[in-house]
Protein backbone atom coordinates (compact mmCIF):
# COMPACT_ATOMS: atom_id res chain seq x y z
CA UNK A 1 0.00 0.00 0.00
CA UNK A 2 1.23 3.62 -0.66
CA UNK A 3 1.01 5.20 2.53
CA UNK A 4 1.50 8.56 1.17
CA UNK A 5 -1.57 8.60 -1.14
CA UNK A 6 -3.70 7.09 1.55
CA UNK A 7 -5.64 9.78 3.10
CA UNK A 8 -6.26 7.13 5.99
CA UNK A 9 -2.06 7.29 6.65
CA UNK A 10 -1.39 11.04 6.64
CA UNK A 11 -1.04 12.15 10.69
CA UNK A 12 -3.98 14.19 11.37
CA UNK A 13 -3.73 17.08 13.76
CA UNK A 14 -5.64 19.87 14.36
CA UNK A 15 -7.10 22.35 16.59
CA UNK A 16 -9.94 20.12 17.84
CA UNK A 17 -7.28 17.00 17.23
CA UNK A 18 -4.11 17.82 18.79
CA UNK A 19 -3.75 13.98 18.75
CA UNK A 20 -0.46 13.12 16.29
CA UNK A 21 0.04 9.65 15.58
CA UNK A 22 1.25 8.01 12.23
CA UNK A 23 -0.83 5.35 11.37
CA UNK A 24 0.78 2.39 8.46
CA UNK A 25 -0.42 -0.11 6.84
CA UNK A 26 -0.90 -3.36 9.03
CA UNK A 27 2.18 -4.89 10.75
CA UNK A 28 2.44 -8.74 11.32
CA UNK A 29 3.97 -9.10 14.60
CA UNK A 30 5.31 -11.96 16.59
CA UNK A 31 3.66 -14.57 18.63
CA UNK A 32 5.42 -12.73 21.73
CA UNK A 33 3.56 -9.32 21.30
CA UNK A 34 0.89 -10.84 22.45
CA UNK A 35 2.50 -11.38 26.15
CA UNK A 36 4.07 -8.01 25.80
CA UNK A 37 0.67 -5.97 25.38
CA UNK A 38 -0.18 -7.45 28.27
CA UNK A 39 3.09 -5.98 30.38
CA UNK A 40 2.77 -3.09 28.68
CA UNK A 41 -0.82 -2.47 30.05
CA UNK A 42 0.47 -3.42 33.62
CA UNK A 43 3.56 -1.26 33.50
CA UNK A 44 1.00 2.01 32.78
CA UNK A 45 -1.81 0.79 35.23
CA UNK A 46 1.52 1.31 37.81
CA UNK A 47 1.72 4.77 36.91
CA UNK A 48 -1.74 5.72 38.12
CA UNK A 49 -3.35 2.53 39.94
CA UNK A 50 -5.85 5.03 41.75
CA UNK A 51 -6.94 6.61 38.87
CA UNK A 52 -7.40 3.38 36.65
CA UNK A 53 -9.48 1.47 39.36
CA UNK A 54 -11.46 4.80 40.13
CA UNK A 55 -12.40 5.01 36.25
CA UNK A 56 -13.29 1.25 36.47
CA UNK A 57 -15.57 1.66 39.01
CA UNK A 58 -17.09 4.76 38.08
CA UNK A 59 -17.69 3.22 34.24
CA UNK A 60 -18.79 0.26 35.91
CA UNK A 61 -21.52 2.11 37.68
CA UNK A 62 -22.58 3.99 34.70
CA UNK A 63 -22.92 1.20 32.15
CA UNK A 64 -25.13 -0.81 35.11
CA UNK A 65 -27.24 2.20 35.13
CA UNK A 66 -27.96 3.14 31.85
CA UNK A 67 -28.23 -0.68 30.91
CA UNK A 68 -31.98 -0.46 32.27
CA UNK A 69 -32.41 1.78 29.19
CA UNK A 70 -32.66 -0.95 26.32
CA UNK A 71 -29.95 -0.61 23.90
CA UNK A 72 -28.03 3.00 24.90
CA UNK A 73 -25.41 0.06 26.79
CA UNK A 74 -23.94 -1.38 23.84
CA UNK A 75 -23.94 2.47 21.90
CA UNK A 76 -21.94 4.15 24.97
CA UNK A 77 -19.44 1.55 25.96
CA UNK A 78 -17.61 2.58 22.46
CA UNK A 79 -17.12 6.04 23.56
CA UNK A 80 -15.87 5.32 27.14
CA UNK A 81 -13.69 3.22 25.30
CA UNK A 82 -12.45 6.12 23.10
CA UNK A 83 -11.97 7.69 26.69
CA UNK A 84 -9.94 4.94 27.87
CA UNK A 85 -8.11 5.02 24.70
CA UNK A 86 -6.93 8.57 24.90
CA UNK A 87 -5.94 8.43 28.75
CA UNK A 88 -4.03 5.49 27.41
CA UNK A 89 -2.11 7.63 24.87
CA UNK A 90 -1.55 10.82 27.11
CA UNK A 91 0.41 8.08 29.71
CA UNK A 92 2.05 6.87 27.04
CA UNK A 93 3.61 10.07 26.04
CA UNK A 94 4.64 10.94 29.93
CA UNK A 95 1.61 13.33 30.31
CA UNK A 96 -0.69 13.52 32.85
CA UNK A 97 -4.07 11.69 32.89
CA UNK A 98 -6.84 12.96 34.63
CA UNK A 99 -10.05 11.75 35.61
CA UNK A 100 -12.23 14.04 33.42
CA UNK A 101 -10.50 12.49 30.59
CA UNK A 102 -12.70 9.31 30.59
CA UNK A 103 -15.34 11.11 29.11
CA UNK A 104 -13.11 12.77 26.24
CA UNK A 105 -14.99 10.51 23.89
CA UNK A 106 -17.81 12.17 24.54
CA UNK A 107 -16.57 15.27 23.21
CA UNK A 108 -14.14 14.20 20.16
CA UNK A 109 -15.57 11.42 17.73
CA UNK A 110 -19.22 11.25 19.81
CA UNK A 111 -20.78 10.03 16.45
CA UNK A 112 -18.06 7.57 14.81
CA UNK A 113 -17.39 5.97 18.54
CA UNK A 114 -21.42 5.67 18.63
CA UNK A 115 -22.06 4.08 15.17
CA UNK A 116 -19.21 1.43 16.48
CA UNK A 117 -21.97 0.46 19.41
CA UNK A 118 -24.39 0.28 16.70
CA UNK A 119 -22.62 -1.96 14.72
CA UNK A 120 -22.47 -4.27 17.51
CA UNK A 121 -26.06 -3.78 18.72
CA UNK A 122 -26.41 -4.45 14.86
CA UNK A 123 -24.48 -7.35 14.79
CA UNK A 124 -25.81 -9.14 18.17
CA UNK A 125 -29.46 -8.81 16.84
CA UNK A 126 -28.72 -10.86 13.99
CA UNK A 127 -26.37 -13.35 16.13
CA UNK A 128 -29.96 -13.67 18.51
CA UNK A 129 -31.85 -14.36 15.64
CA UNK A 130 -30.07 -17.09 14.13
CA UNK A 131 -29.72 -18.64 17.79
CA UNK A 132 -33.24 -18.88 18.12
CA UNK A 133 -34.11 -19.95 15.06
CA UNK A 134 -31.71 -22.81 15.92
CA UNK A 135 -33.41 -23.54 19.21
CA UNK A 136 -36.55 -22.80 17.64
CA UNK A 137 -35.98 -26.16 14.92
CA UNK A 138 -34.16 -28.19 17.46
CA UNK A 139 -37.33 -27.84 19.77
CA UNK A 140 -39.78 -28.37 16.96
CA UNK A 141 -38.19 -31.85 15.66
CA UNK A 142 -38.23 -32.99 19.09
CA UNK A 143 -41.87 -32.15 19.61
CA UNK A 144 -42.42 -34.66 16.69
CA UNK A 145 -41.12 -37.39 19.32
CA UNK A 146 -42.47 -37.02 22.78
CA UNK A 147 -42.63 -34.44 25.47
CA UNK A 148 -39.36 -35.44 26.76
CA UNK A 149 -38.09 -35.51 23.36
CA UNK A 150 -39.21 -31.83 22.96
CA UNK A 151 -37.28 -30.93 26.29
CA UNK A 152 -34.21 -32.64 24.88
CA UNK A 153 -34.29 -31.07 21.47
CA UNK A 154 -34.76 -27.74 23.33
CA UNK A 155 -31.73 -28.33 25.37
CA UNK A 156 -29.43 -29.62 22.28
CA UNK A 157 -30.77 -26.78 20.46
CA UNK A 158 -30.10 -24.17 22.89
CA UNK A 159 -26.40 -25.24 23.56
CA UNK A 160 -25.72 -25.58 19.72
CA UNK A 161 -26.89 -21.93 19.60
CA UNK A 162 -24.82 -20.81 22.13
CA UNK A 163 -21.94 -22.23 20.42
CA UNK A 164 -23.09 -20.87 17.22
CA UNK A 165 -23.54 -18.09 18.75
CA UNK A 166 -19.79 -17.48 20.68
CA UNK A 167 -18.05 -18.73 17.18
CA UNK A 168 -20.16 -15.71 15.23
CA UNK A 169 -19.60 -13.18 17.50
CA UNK A 170 -15.59 -13.74 17.15
CA UNK A 171 -15.31 -12.05 13.69
CA UNK A 172 -17.85 -9.08 15.59
CA UNK A 173 -15.21 -8.93 18.64
CA UNK A 174 -11.84 -8.88 16.39
CA UNK A 175 -13.97 -6.06 14.06
CA UNK A 176 -14.04 -4.05 16.83
CA UNK A 177 -11.37 -4.37 19.17
CA UNK A 178 -8.80 -1.59 17.64
CA UNK A 179 -12.12 0.63 16.03
CA UNK A 180 -11.97 2.86 18.72
CA UNK A 181 -8.70 3.51 18.77
CA UNK A 182 -8.74 4.03 15.34
CA UNK A 183 -11.87 6.52 15.02
CA UNK A 184 -10.51 8.20 17.60
CA UNK A 185 -6.74 8.80 16.37
CA UNK A 186 -7.46 9.59 12.85
CA UNK A 187 -10.43 10.99 12.35
CA UNK A 188 -10.13 10.65 8.15
CA UNK A 189 -10.92 7.84 9.38
CA UNK A 190 -14.95 6.07 8.90
CA UNK A 191 -16.26 3.85 11.42
CA UNK A 192 -16.66 0.78 8.71
CA UNK A 193 -13.31 1.08 7.61
CA UNK A 194 -11.82 1.23 10.94
CA UNK A 195 -13.85 -1.78 11.74
CA UNK A 196 -12.38 -3.36 8.45
CA UNK A 197 -8.37 -2.79 9.56
CA UNK A 198 -9.05 -4.54 12.83
CA UNK A 199 -10.52 -7.47 11.82
CA UNK A 200 -7.48 -7.64 9.25
CA UNK A 201 -5.03 -6.81 12.18
CA UNK A 202 -6.46 -9.42 14.36
CA UNK A 203 -6.61 -11.68 11.52
CA UNK A 204 -3.03 -11.12 10.01
CA UNK A 205 -2.39 -11.33 13.83
CA UNK A 206 -3.79 -14.69 14.67
CA UNK A 207 -0.46 -15.91 16.31
CA UNK A 208 0.01 -12.94 19.05
CA UNK A 209 -3.68 -12.52 19.58
CA UNK A 210 -3.90 -16.41 20.38
CA UNK A 211 -0.98 -15.72 22.79
CA UNK A 212 -3.31 -12.83 23.95
CA UNK A 213 -6.54 -14.36 24.30
CA UNK A 214 -5.18 -17.07 26.49
CA UNK A 215 -3.28 -14.53 28.67
CA UNK A 216 -6.35 -12.75 28.72
CA UNK A 217 -8.66 -15.97 29.79
CA UNK A 218 -6.19 -16.96 32.84
CA UNK A 219 -6.06 -13.04 34.29
CA UNK A 220 -9.66 -13.04 34.45
CA UNK A 221 -9.75 -16.43 35.69
CA UNK A 222 -7.54 -15.44 38.46
CA UNK A 223 -9.13 -12.80 38.91
CA UNK A 224 -12.60 -14.44 39.91
CA UNK A 225 -10.96 -16.02 42.61
CA UNK A 226 -10.45 -13.21 45.35
CA UNK A 227 -14.14 -12.63 45.15
CA UNK A 228 -13.68 -10.35 42.05
CA UNK A 229 -11.31 -8.00 43.63
CA UNK A 230 -9.32 -8.76 40.48
CA UNK A 231 -10.89 -7.59 38.33
CA UNK A 232 -10.08 -4.13 39.60
CA UNK A 233 -6.85 -4.92 38.23
CA UNK A 234 -7.05 -6.90 35.48
CA UNK A 235 -9.52 -4.66 34.00
CA UNK A 236 -7.53 -1.99 33.74
CA UNK A 237 -4.60 -4.08 32.42
CA UNK A 238 -6.77 -5.54 30.06
CA UNK A 239 -7.85 -1.80 28.60
CA UNK A 240 -4.18 -0.54 28.24
CA UNK A 241 -3.14 -4.07 26.50
CA UNK A 242 -5.24 -2.99 23.40
CA UNK A 243 -3.67 -0.03 23.37
CA UNK A 244 -0.56 -1.49 23.09
CA UNK A 245 -1.87 -3.52 20.64
CA UNK A 246 -3.07 -0.65 18.11
CA UNK A 247 0.47 1.04 18.60
CA UNK A 248 2.13 -1.81 17.99
CA UNK A 249 0.15 -2.78 14.74
CA UNK A 250 -1.04 0.50 13.68
CA UNK A 251 1.72 3.08 14.30
CA UNK A 252 4.85 3.61 13.49
CA UNK A 253 6.57 3.68 16.58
Amino acid sequence: MDENNNEYYQQVKTEENPIDIQLVDIKILPMGSGWGWITDGFELFKKSPGLWIGMVVVVAIIMAVISMIPLVGSIVLPIFSGGFMYICHKQFNDQTAVFEDLFYGFKNQVAPLAILGLANLAAMFVIGFIVLSIVGVGAGLGAMGSSGGALAGGIMGLLFGLMISMLLYIPVMMGLWFAPALVLFHQELKPVDAMIMSFKACWQNFLPFLIYSIAVFVIFFIAMIPLGLGFFIAAPVIIASSYFGYRGIFTAV
